[in-house]
């Protein structure tokens, strides 16, 4: 019995443009992040999809539902595909974080040293990892034979194909964060993973620019 499991981000938002720490905070979609959805849409039109799961993130939901089309199907909402809470840093311009003599040392920990990251009210590393792992088995678990779409965040998705992948938290929070809807793709048979395509992105338009992360 096969398991297909397709992971995306959601679609690109103005705090995406400005570089600002979204976390469990919200910024809406751009006109952009509107059309990288529809373009995976018409990607998954001919693509057997059974379920759709959300992180219940504005920008993921609004995701969600571009990307379900037409298609028959029930958009479920789970807390914990939700992205990594960033406390008070939420809102936060990257660089203002980064050259902050409070704030500094912990970004730097967060992405090179995890284990010694501690949030600002925010979410702690370990916390983030077994709510996100968990949130995984329990989707495979429910859905077994079936072919599902998740749809999350950033930091989220490096987590959760470093879970496939048998990634130690440190190596896979530096890995890259992925495209906006962009596409991965790992077949589940007999609890043997296979990732069979990773940060896709040949849906883009052909003259798609990257801006903003």
């Amino acid at each position: 019995m096969k398991t297909t499991i397709y992971l995306t981000r959601h679609g690109e938002t103005i705090w995406n443009l400005e570089k600002r720490l979204q976390g469990w905070n919200n910024s809406p979609l751009t006109k952009d992040g509107i059309e990288q959805a529809k373009n995976l849409s018409k990607r998954l039109e001919d693509i057997n999809i059974d379920v759709i799961y959300t992180s219940p993130s504005e920008r993921a939901f609004k995701t969600a539902e571009i990307l379900k089309g037409e298609k028959d199907l029930e958009i479920k909402l789970h807390e914990g595909l939700k992205e990594m809470g960033f406390g008070l840093w939420e809102g936060m311009i990257w660089e203002d974080i980064e050259n902050s003599e409070e704030y500094g040392k912990e970004l730097y920990n967060l992405y090179y040293n995890p284990k010694e990251y501690k949030p600002f009210e925010g979410e702690e590393i370990d916390i983030f990892e077994k709510r996100t792992k968990e949130a995984l088995e329990e989707i495979i678990k429910k859905n077994k034979g079936k072919d599902v779409l998740i749809i999350t965040h950033g930091i989220t998705l490096k987590l959760m194909v470093g879970y496939f992948e048998n990634l130690g938290i440190e190596e896979t929070i530096k890995g890259i964060v992925m495209g906006q809807t962009s596409l991965t793709k790992i077949t589940i048979e007999e609890d043997t993973y296979n990732i069979e395509f990773k940060n896709d992105t040949s849906h883009y338009q052909d003259d798609y620019i990257k801006k903003g992360w």
